[in-house]
């Protein structure tokens, strides 16, 4: 028995609520939150980034996507929760749920501000029956040991680092703005507020932010909403020096409702809670815009390229020194586990010059827990790293100069010809986009389908996308750019984003092979393509070249000759002895 559910759902009796609806966010829509906010893990144990739950007196079913559905299948099985992978979008299956089971007219009840606008106001038109409360936050009666909020010490990031001042971004903040006649502008998303103020923290594990909200209008007046009792004199003076207002950071609900009859606001609904969109004066316009700040956060100025580079030569270090030490381990009588070497690697990174810390929780995973795309090794599943086995590993770091994010898998000892085969097309598939060359004005889900295109004629596929963005000493997923079916942004210069297509086959392995790229300007005129910035061996070992192209092999050799080049010059003479034999010629 769930005690947890049954509490929530005594909850709901006392409340008049048929159906309770519960995201995994937070008030900012954040795709990574902290843990006072992990409320589908509390009642459910489901440790997946994206879910929601549709939970009634008689029913409770969790959704989410494939990345998820070997770990999440196994998580919840034998419990009280119905697994579904979400195949439509969240207000066409809440409300095909509702009609079935209530005839459409059910009390609706969510706490506004952990639910996605675009959700609920899609709801309000497919259910104009129903009774929405959207102040129904009832975690108060199933979560009494919840944790306190994590407020971290701010810390400014220097102009030397990120390239631009405050004043700079707010500037060409405002420019856009005034392009789109919005008045004021509503932003919730964490990281788009640190990267207009050149501000950091890690509110979030893995992700250097913090909680606050920040408008901004068209004249270049900006309101900063956070917990003002964390500010340290250094910070508010900096606010200020800035003319940054500064508020409490509950106060933004209050300011929303004050705001001028008329005036033009914009948001875009799909990143701000459901509370912050029905707090605006609705005497206001409103119109749903994507965020100017995360348009120009997504392209990387001069200044922060140089240093992703600088950082993918740390990082490349660390992750060489790792690969140097694991093969020494796995080729001796000693054994490692999945947690041991995720450690073994995060004290490699740890040594790096500017390391803040890892940019996501580490995926050091071994055969059939590699064919989950985000499985994390915990004490309860940790294994060891076979002698004959396949190893993934998928991780990252956060650097004062950039952030990154890399994959790369490690067949030891002896494997078979399937999977020889799989990683030779997930190789081909990542070497055709990163030697792309592409008109500019094309989008990201044309790449993907290019990425896809090796596997599919071996019947393969894979469930998420070919890349994400990346942020700049930010979040490891950034928007709007990206690799995938439904990504139609276009690619322009100095967008920074992941090459990662795979091949999983449940209980057996995951093959995913991961660089960053940015895009630069090719040789043609109207032509783009991207640079490799990741810096790291791909291992050669299970390489079948029948399968690779002449230009797939010379972008291998390449590709290995640049790693050697740039890294070499920081290993021991071991060290490089062995990367040099990584990176011989095929």
């Amino acid at each position: 028995m769930n005690q947890t559910l049954e509490l929530l759902r005594v909850a709901m009796a006392k409340n008049a609520i048929d159906v309770y609806l519960v995201f995994n966010t937070d008030p900012h829509q954040s795709e990574y939150i902290a843990e006072d906010f992990m409320t589908v893990k509390k009642i459910t144990n489901f440790s997946g980034d994206n879910a929601y739950l549709i939970i009634t007196q008689n029913d409770a079913k969790l959704y989410t996507d494939s990345r998820f559905e070997i770990s999440g299948r196994k998580e919840l099985e034998n419990s009280q929760f119905d697994f579904q992978l979400q195949t439509k979008k969240a207000e066409t299956i809440i409300s095909e749920f509702i009609k079935e089971k209530f005839n459409g007219t059910a009390k609706i009840g969510f706490d506004g501000k952990c639910t996605p606008a675009a959700t609920i106001t899609a709801l309000e038109k497919l259910l104009p029956q129903s009774q929405i409360n959207y102040q129904a936050d009832l975690t108060p009666y199933y979560w009494t040991n919840k944790p306190t909020p994590k407020l971290s010490e701010i810390f400014i990031l220097d102009e030397n680092f990120c390239g631009q001042t405050t004043t700079q971004k707010i500037k060409s903040v405002v420019d856009k703005l005034k392009a789109e006649n919005i008045e004021i502008y509503i932003v919730s998303q964490l990281d788009e507020t640190a990267w207009l103020l050149n501000l950091r923290a890690a509110d979030i594990d893995f992700c250097p932010v913090f909680r606050s909200f920040l408008t901004i209008t068209d004249n270049g007046e900006v309101s900063l909403y956070i917990h003002k009792q964390r500010l340290k004199p250094q910070i508010e003076q900096y606010l200020l020096y800035n003319g940054i207002n500064i508020y409490q950071y509950n106060d933004i609900y209050a300011s929303l409702e004050k705001l001028n009859e008329n005036l033009r606001v914009g948001l875009d609904i799909a990143e701000s809670s459901y509370k912050i969109y029905s707090s605006i004066n609705p005497k206001c316009q409103i119109f749903n815009k994507k965020s100017p700040l995360a348009a120009e956060k997504a392209i990387k100025n001069n200044k922060e390229l140089q240093n992703i580079k600088k950082t993918m030569i740390e990082d490349g270090v660390a992750l060489e020194k790792f690969f140097y030490r694991l093969e020494k381990i796995t080729t001796s009588n000693k054994k490692t586990s999945e947690l041991e070497a995720a450690a073994m690697l995060y004290e490699e990174r740890s040594k790096r010059q500017g390391f803040l810390s890892e940019s996501f929780e580490c995926i050091s995973s071994v055969n059939a827990h590699a064919a989950m795309p985000h499985y994390a090794p915990s004490k309860k599943t940790d294994i060891i790293i076979e002698k004959d086995g396949i190893y993934l590993v998928d991780s990252g770091g956060q650097y004062y100069t950039g952030t990154t994010d890399i994959t790369r898998v490690v067949p030891i000892g002896n494997f078979n010809q399937h999977f020889k085969r799989d990683y030779t097309l997930v190789f081909k598939a990542m070497a055709d986009v990163a030697t792309l060359i592409f008109p500019q004005g094309t989008t990201g889900n044309q790449i993907d389908t290019i990425a896809r295109s090796p596997l599919w004629q071996y019947g393969k596929n894979f469930g998420h996308g070919t890349g994400h963005g990346v942020g700049f000493c930010l979040n490891v997923h950034e928007g709007p750019c990206g690799f995938s079916p439904k990504n139609n942004t276009k690619l322009t210069k100095g967008m920074v984003i992941t090459d990662e297509p795979g091949i999983y086959i449940e209980n057996e392995y995951g093959i995913r092979i991961e660089n960053m790229l940015a895009v630069v300007e090719s040789e043609f005129n109207g032509f783009l393509k991207f640079e490799v910035l990741t810096l790291c061996h791909i291992d050669i070992k299970a390489i079948d070249k029948s399968l690779l192209t002449t230009d797939e092999i010379t972008f291998l050799n390449n590709y290995h000759q640049n790693v050697l080049k740039k890294l070499s010059p920081h290993l021991t003479p071991d060290e490089q002895k062995w990367l040099k034999e990584k990176c011989k010629a095929i």
